[in-house]
């Protein structure tokens, strides 16, 4: 029995003993776990990170702030040079024009103007071969028929007169036009108030023209008066837009 227990005691320390030396052989393997490092912020789904993007949440803000502001300084800066240069335009920008006249009783109606308007101007009157446009309707037979038609024109507000040499004779003439746009507005506007006919006679005569240019600077407003007034008078005028 003693034999038996020693051997049991020397076999448990021997058991120990290898246990010992195999423990000491074999090396321990360490797993890492991932952390992020020390000078990162950990932050959650719900939460915006501007680290980022290499900047933090302030100078996000400054950096924005800084954008927009220079960009809305750059658009003043455009609105205040374009009204400067408009107004600088505006103010540089005068006309002197040239106007020209042939009938008399334009003559007196466009000085007459200008006198109002407190312009001064200078005239020169010349001789010029002009292409007129002359309208009017075929005369009947007789002086009575034709009296009749002339005043039936008349009582439309038309004046006309009967021709009785020259190569338009036999003709009720219903005036006499420059332009040749006029005549046709005219022509189209007689029409529309009797049943007659309205012809068009084109041909050229020497005439006298008056030559008006305005010495004094006027503004595009008061050019666009002077234009709306010889509408209104249906002048038979040529105007001249001439920057001075």
């Amino acid at each position: 029995m003693k034999w038996l227990f020693f051997l049991l005691i020397f076999g448990n320390m021997g058991f120990f003993a290898w246990h010992q030396l195999e423990a000491g052989q074999s090396s321990v393997v360490v797993k890492s776990v991932y952390a992020p490092p020390v000078s990162q912020k950990i932050v959650t789904l719900e939460e915006t990170d501007p680290t980022l993007e290499g900047i933090n949440e302030s100078e996000t803000k400054d950096v924005v702030g800084t954008e927009v502001k220079d960009d809305l300084e750059r658009k003043l800066e455009a609105i205040v040079e374009n009204a400067v240069l408009a107004r600088g335009q505006e103010g540089a920008l005068a006309y002197c024009p040239i106007i020209e006249v042939e009938k008399d009783q334009d003559r007196v109606k466009l000085i007459a103007k200008l006198g109002q308007f407190g312009w001064r101007y200078r005239d020169d009157e010349y001789k010029s071969n002009s292409l007129k446009y002359w309208l009017y309707i075929n005369a009947p037979n007789t002086r009575s028929e034709a009296a009749d038609i002339m005043s039936e024109l008349k009582q439309k507000g038309i004046d006309s007169f009967r021709i009785t040499r020259g190569e338009m004779k036999n003709r009720i003439s219903l005036g006499l036009y420059s332009i040749e746009k006029a005549a046709q507005e005219e022509e189209r506007r007689i029409e529309s108030l009797v049943d007659y006919s309205v012809e068009t006679f084109e041909h050229n005569r020497v005439v006298s023209i008056l030559k008006i240019q305005i010495v004094d600077k006027i503004t595009r407003a008061q050019l666009s008066e002077l234009e709306n007034w010889m509408k209104l008078s249906k002048m038979m005028i040529n105007l001249e837009k001439n920057p001075c």
